[in-house]
């Protein structure tokens, strides 16, 4: 869709709203209460972005909160080394896209500054689904010496959206782009500013702090087919401040070896308010629900990389985590708290087979653990236990992976998720799933075919004829109930496959061009397994799909380009949601078509 509030997941977990992974802004968490609602309501603009790193295996437990699955840090464009520069995109598109990122930045002695703004605009690829946002953000970076520096950013993000909602099967089959609910509207606000110190201290030491404040408010009005409406209205506010430290060593004749420990403070306060509205458009109610949901949370970790070879570093990681989470009714003045204390050890190796072609093999084993959202694990009017369970299991790791040569990269590795018990949505609601596991094969190589043809056939192809590149990322999976009424059956929004390629060309005088695609088999939506289609679409099978993306352009010169793409490019029918909330299919886009130029100054 637009990529406003993303269902992400890794290895075979949950997507919904991404509650099982934890998503990063250049190291700092972006979903609006870490611990207690971490539904990513929020997603880091695209535009913005330099690159997106993925972490998996037993290094997330340096990462803490929601990161069950994995981690995603999105990195953001940094300042340009020169003193001055200015560079402007705009995109123009189908269904009345418009998009703009203009920015100013440079490096200027000590400093390092870059300001951005974002407007992003359009009526969507369905009825009722326009949206509109606005997005600055400075980033600031001072060296206070040699040794030592000073990041800051700070960014306000402004949302209007309207939401579509979902479609039954006779809806979805006569027109998926059609809505049935022209009044359901979303309002986002974030205010984020973050501050790091990094210091060098001494050739072996080094010490990083951090502190970090985000704003979160988002009031969703949701009417569907009925003359009067639901206000759904919270604020969030976070604070977190932590550091750590890292020594370099050498110890009984092993050199190299690394310490890091740490520890993060985090504090946040919800206020969830509904009211219910007397009309379609009402923004004010009856109030029905007021409460106050608070998150007091303490980590500390250590993990220390020892080199009993040159070619052998084991990484033993130690983590605790101690969480403290209350609701307040406002309404009855009733009050509910939950506290839980856990440790989580790890331990991760990695083994250099063979120097030239830098092949390592690695592994790792990690306990998980993730408390259960204190906003479903506690009714809001009784202030008593919902009985939803916290999140807790062993994740198992092997891999191997290589450089042959500058031409290919190889990556091969399976893993197995054994939980105790693991949290699913089936339709719109949390529930314990009980034990489960998740076993599954992951490959991604990348491939030059250009250079592959010189090394390997001997083409003499000339370097003017330009580069042309191949990547894929192919995972197997398997999951299952290992208990409970679904024992047997596999978890919901959990395919057996899932596969993307792309190819890239790219000529010396400007011109380059990427193909892309991504097949998915199918899957169920909820735990029983049910292949049968309800009548409002929100349960039953999500069928297969194959989606292709094209996009090309022509750079004239370091100055300025021109671009052009086709997202969809064989206008695939698709569908990857079932919703209750939303009551029923929720469609994916259509063909959609875009256009536009870059500029860059300085």
């Amino acid at each position: 869709g637009r990529g406003f509030r993303p269902n992400i997941a890794l290895r075979g977990l949950d997507p919904t709203r991404s509650r099982n992974i934890l998503i990063l802004q250049d190291g700092f968490p972006v979903q609006p209460s870490a611990y207690g609602d971490p539904a990513a309501y929020y997603n880091v603009p695209v535009e913005t972005l330099d690159h997106i790193e993925v972490i998996k295996g037993g290094s997330t437990l340096l990462y803490g909160a929601n990161s069950l699955g994995g981690v995603i840090n999105y990195v953001t464009k940094k300042p340009s080394e020169k003193p001055y520069e200015v560079t402007n995109k705009e995109t123009f598109g189908e269904d009345s896209l418009f998009v703009s990122e203009t920015s100013v930045s440079g490096t200027l002695d000590r400093l390092g500054y870059r300001a951005s703004y974002l407007r992003k605009q359009g009526e969507g690829f369905r009825e009722s689904d326009g949206f509109h946002v606005h997005n600055p953000d400075l980033y600031l970076n001072y060296k206070i010496d040699d040794h030592s520096e000073i990041i800051s950013r700070s960014s306000w993000y402004h949302e209007n959206s309207q939401t579509p909602g979902g479609l039954t099967r006779a809806q979805y089959d006569a027109d998926p782009l059609q809505s049935q609910y022209s009044d359901d509207d979303f309002e986002g606000r974030r205010a984020n500013t973050n501050l790091t110190y990094r210091n060098q201290f001494a050739e072996n030491q080094s010490l990083e702090t951090y502190f970090n404040y985000n704003f979160f408010s988002r009031d969703w009005y949701i009417a569907r087919a009925t003359p009067t409406n639901q206000q759904f209205k919270r604020d969030f506010n976070v604070f977190g401040f932590g550091g750590k430290y890292q020594l370099n060593y050498d110890l009984f004749g092993m050199e190299g070896n690394s310490l890091t420990f740490g520890n993060d403070y985090y504090f946040d306060k919800e206020k969830d308010i509904q009211d219910n509205g007397a009309t379609r458009n009402a923004e004010s109610g009856i109030r029905v629900a007021n409460n106050d949901l608070t998150t007091f949370a303490f980590d500390f970790y250590a993990v220390t990389d020892l080199h009993p070879t040159s070619r052998l570093t084991v990484s033993p990681i130690l983590r605790m985590d101690s969480v403290r989470s209350g609701l307040k009714n406002n309404l009855t003045r009733r009050e509910g708290h939950d506290s839980t204390v856990a440790w989580l050890p790890g331990i991760g190796a990695d083994y250099l087979l063979l120097e030239k072609s830098e092949t390592h093999f690695y592994g790792s084993f990690h306990k998980s653990f993730q408390a259960a959202e204190f906003k479903e694990a506690l009714d809001p009017t009784s202030g008593s236990s919902n009985n939803l369970d916290a999140q807790a299991g062993y994740h198992y790791e092997l891999g191997l992976k290589s450089l042959p040569s500058k031409w290919l990269s190889l990556d091969t590795a399976v893993f197995l998720f054994d939980f105790d018990n693991e949290t699913i949505t089936e339709g719109s609601v949390r529930t314990n799933g009980q034990a489960t596991r998740h076993a599954g094969w992951e490959n991604a190589m990348t491939l030059n075919l250009t250079e592959a043809a010189r090394k390997l056939v001997d083409f003499d192809i000339p370097e003017k004829a330009g580069d042309l590149s191949t990547s894929f990322n192919f995972t197997l999976i398997d999951t299952d109930f290992r208990k409970g009424p679904n024992n047997g059956n596999e978890l919901p929004y959990a395919p057996n496959w899932h596969y993307n390629w792309a190819l890239s060309y790219k000529h010396p005088a400007g011109v380059y061009a990427n193909l892309s695609a991504e097949w998915v088999d199918e899957q169920f939506s909820t735990g029983n397994n049910s292949r049968i289609e309800n009548a409002a679409g929100s349960t039953g099978i999500i069928p297969s799909y194959k989606v292709w993306d094209l996009n090309f352009g022509y750079d004239f010169n370091e100055r300025w380009g021109i671009f052009m793409g086709i997202k969809n490019l064989f206008d695939e029918k698709y569908f990857t949601r079932r919703d209750t909330f939303f009551t029923g299919i929720v469609p994916s886009p259509d063909r959609q078509i875009y256009f536009g130029t870059k500029i860059k100054l300085g």
